[in-house]
């Protein structure tokens, strides 16, 4: 059972900066506590341990932690803006309808934890780790996340819109109605599953998106970059990439119900082992372009699209398929 913490400790709280010094050295660690309702903005917290700590409606903004490790904690309708954590564990924790704006974490573990309906709008996540998280309804936007690992983590309803994501990993995750549009990615390896992920006019570097099993409404409308790749996808049902602009794309064993790519541009491209059931390429500009084992079953266009240095390598055609290539441009590539 939970009890509130004493009535002396309480009166100390209304003096935060001499409860800092107070603690400076020997921390300050909670067991089965219960603070509620606090204003403990600024609060310097060093070397403690929370377990089962109850902390919801209280204000942290501006706080310092070093070296804590929190467990069990109830972080609900908690401020922690502007809050810097470093070198902290959190397991089993909470985080819901918490304000995480501009807070900055860096060498931190987060183990089991939840966060749901919170805002992380600006946060600057480092060399940190996300094992078996549960984000549901979660703001994610402006934040910048450099060396960062999620591991078997569902996030439903995420958006990492407008940030900047550098050597990250995205491992055994399930992405539902989640996304990165409008940010910058680097060096980032996702290996997902779920439905309508999106990357809409996201720039990418180096940028693997690696399957398991089927990723329904993939969109990377308008996505620009260079080294981008996407693989091992079993029949999702619908892909997008209209608009998209980029140089050394890569397209490997992937089962396609339904995809569209119109007005896009596509230079030093690989397309191996793919199967397209229905299949727009209208208006777009393959350069330097290879299509290795692909299959078309059902309806291809490639109406007044551009095929430059093209090779069309062990092409299978289903029984009934149905083709247009209106309009459609060959300089030094042959049709198949």
């Amino acid at each position: 059972m939970k009890t509130q913490i004493s009535t002396k400790t309480s009166e100390k709280l209304a003096d935060i900066e001499a409860f800092n010094e107070q603690i400076r050295t020997e921390g300050w660690s909670l067991k089965r506590k219960i603070i509620k309702q606090k204003q403990l903005d600024r609060l310097d917290l060093r070397n403690s341990t929370w377990q089962d700590v109850d902390v919801t409606l209280t204000s942290f903004t501006e706080g310092a932690f070093t070296q804590s490790t929190f467990e069990g904690v109830t972080f609900d309708h908690v401020d922690l803006s502007h809050a810097r954590f470093a070198d902290c564990t959190f397991i089993r924790c909470t985080f819901n309808d918490t304000k995480l704006e501009e807070a900055s974490f860096s060498k931190c573990r987060f183990i089991d934890c939840t966060l749901k309906q919170s805002n992380l709008d600006g946060t600057r996540i480092a060399d940190s780790t996300f094992q078996n998280l549960s984000a549901d309804q979660v703001e994610w936007r402006f934040a910048k996340l450099t060396t960062v690992q999620f591991s078997r983590c569902t996030l439903n309803e995420v958006a990492f819109t407008d940030g900047e994501i550098d050597h990250a990993q995205f491992d055994d995750c399930t992405l539902i109605r989640s996304g990165f549009s409008n940010s910058k990615l680097n060096a980032t390896t996702f290996n997902i599953k779920g439905e309508t992920v999106n990357f809409v006019e996201t720039t990418c570097t180096d940028v693997t998106i690696s399957g398991q099993g089927a990723i329904h409404r993939l969109n990377l409308a308008d996505i620009k970059g260079a080294r981008i790749t996407v693989q091992n996808l079993a029949w999702s049902e619908l892909f997008a990439m209209s608009f998209a602009q980029v140089d050394h794309f890569r397209l490997e064993n992937v089962k396609l119900r339904y995809a569209s790519c119109l007005d896009a541009s596509f230079t030093n491209t690989i397309f191996k082992d793919v199967h397209f059931d229905f299949i727009q390429f209208d208006e777009t500009r393959f350069n330097e372009t290879r299509f290795e084992n692909v299959t078309f079953s059902n309806e291809i266009q490639f109406d007044k699209a551009r095929f430059e240095n093209t090779e069309f390598i062990n092409i299978q055609k289903g029984d009934h398929l149905k083709i247009s290539f209106k309009d459609t441009v060959y300089s030094k590539a042959p049709p198949f």
